[in-house]
């Protein structure tokens, strides 16, 4: 799914919640939207993604000013994953939903 989403450069919306992508699919589809310019949704809730990763997609949805929403809610990140996440997801915070 990753490769076929590396086309796409005007997504706007994906949602991957309860896929079970896991931390490796996770990172590789957050990798193929670095180039996706006006990507809004990012949904990647429920795929227990490890804090590791979260880091990760979480550093390249950061650059991304046209977000709206970024749920990874239901991973793996415990309580101060979370914190860490808010950090790195500060400059899109309008767009980031609760993580629970």
């Amino acid at each position: 799914m990753a490769k076929a989403l590396n086309g796409l450069n005007n997504l706007e919306y994906i949602n991957f919640g309860d896929c079970l992508l896991r931390s490796k699919g996770a990172r590789a589809i957050a990798k193929s939207l670095a180039h996706c310019k006006n990507v809004q949704e990012v949904i990647l809730s429920f795929n227990e993604i490890s804090l590791d990763s979260g880091i990760e997609i979480a550093k390249i949805l950061a650059n991304k000013s046209t977000l709206k929403l970024i749920d990874l809610n239901g991973n793996k990140f415990g309580e101060d994953g979370k914190i860490d996440l808010m950090k790195i997801l500060e400059p899109v915070q309008t767009a980031l939903s609760t993580l629970r």
